[in-house]
C-alpha cells in the first residue's frame, strides 16, 4: 500500500497488478513494471486478467486488516503475505489470515489466528509453540523490509 494504492507482483506470471482509487481502477503491467498490458475500470477487465485481479483483490482486502494504524507501505510477497515495519514493530499478515506482531524493543510476539484469538509470547522464550516458530521462520523473506 502506498498513498491508498495497492500493488501485487505475481512472480510466477511475470505481472504486476496495481489497484487505484479503492478498487475502482486497475493497471496490469509486465513483471518489470515498465510496460502496461491493460488499464481501466475494474468491471471492464478482460477475462485473461481476471484471475490476477481476483488474487490482487483478495490480498488487498487482507492488507486492509492492517489498518487502524498509519500504514504507508506494506511489502507483499505472493505465497507468504504482507509485512509492515514501523520503528521497532513488525507486523505480518499471512495469506491464510494468520497475523504476527513482533515488538523488537519489548521482545513480545503476538500471534493471532484466523478466529482472532491472540496469544502472547516472548522471542527466545523456551516452549515457544512450533506453529509460532514456523511463522517466524517464514518471515525470513521479509528481512530486507525497512
Amino acid at each position: 500500500m502506498l498513498n491508498g494504492d495497492f500493488e501485487m507482483v505475481e512472480l510466477s506470471e511475470g505481472t504486476v497488478v496495481r489497484i487505484f482509487n479503492t478498487l475502482k481502477e486497475i493497471r496490469i503491467l509486465s513483471g518489470d513494471g515498465e510496460s502496461i498490458q491493460w488499464e481501466g475500470p475494474v468491471d471492464e477487465i478482460p477475462q485473461l486478467w481476471q484471475p490476477s485481479l481476483g488474487s490482487a483483490i483478495g490480498l488487498y482486502r487482507k492488507c486492509m486488516l492492517l489498518e487502524g494504524e498509519t500504514v504507508d507501505t506494506a511489502v507483499c510477497v505472493p505465497g507468504v503475505g504482507w509485512c509492515n515495519v514501523t520503528g521497532k514493530r513488525i507486523q505480518m499478515l499471512f495469506e491464510d489470515g494468520i497475523r504476527l506482531d513482533v515488538d523488537l524493543e519489548s521482545q513480545e510476539v503476538v500471534y493471532c489466528d484466523v478466529r482472532r484469538r491472540k496469544e502472547r509470547w516472548r522471542l527466545g522464550q523456551e516452549g515457544l509453540p512450533r506453529y509460532v516458530l514456523e511463522r517466524l521462520r517464514q518471515c525470513e523473506v521479509f528481512k530486507d523490509v525497512e
